[in-house]
């Protein structure tokens, strides 16, 4: 095995330990308390931070409670018609003057009756925006991880 090999597994092995040690740390809270009055999943990344992490990973039911069954993320240049048209959701709660602006995201939880919360995050503070996603069930880990200006972005 050569040296650069050797190097790429190590980084890939220190990656993992620490999305694992992430995952560890959240699960400690109390998946009942719903923590969408704490500011969502950016109270919850802020407690990663406090850990000096720099990875993790986060199931939205985790943070904002079990009964939601799909999560979305809604990006800038969205419509209340775009959200409503390819999500087949009402989308009139966000009462959006025209279009989601370019310095925010919304993190969209979906029930099983289809009833929706959003919770509205600065993208200086979580970009859920780097690339073109789909709806992921609730229970499913999102992989967020630290960028160089202090914030953190969707991995993908």
């Amino acid at each position: 095995m050569n040296a650069t090999l050797k190097t790429l597994v190590g980084a890939i092995a220190a990656i993992w330990i620490v999305l694992l040690a992430g995952m560890v740390i959240l699960a400690q809270g109390n998946p009942s308390e719903s923590h969408f009055a704490d500011g969502g999943i950016e109270g919850t990344v802020a407690e990663v931070e406090d850990l000096n992490l720099t990875a993790t990973a986060v199931a939205p039911a985790d943070v904002y409670g079990e009964e939601f069954a799909f999560a979305a993320f809604i990006c800038p240049g969205m419509t209340e018609q775009d959200i409503s048209e390819f999500y087949g959701v009402d989308a009139s709660a966000l009462e959006l003057d025209g279009a989601v602006p370019q310095d925010m995201n919304y993190l969209m939880l979906v029930r099983q009756d289809g009833t929706t919360e959003y919770d509205a995050i600065a993208r200086d503070s979580i970009d859920l925006c780097t690339a073109q996603t789909y709806p992921v069930p609730a229970n499913a880990l999102v992989p967020l991880a630290q960028t160089e200006q202090g914030g953190w972005q969707l991995l993908v």
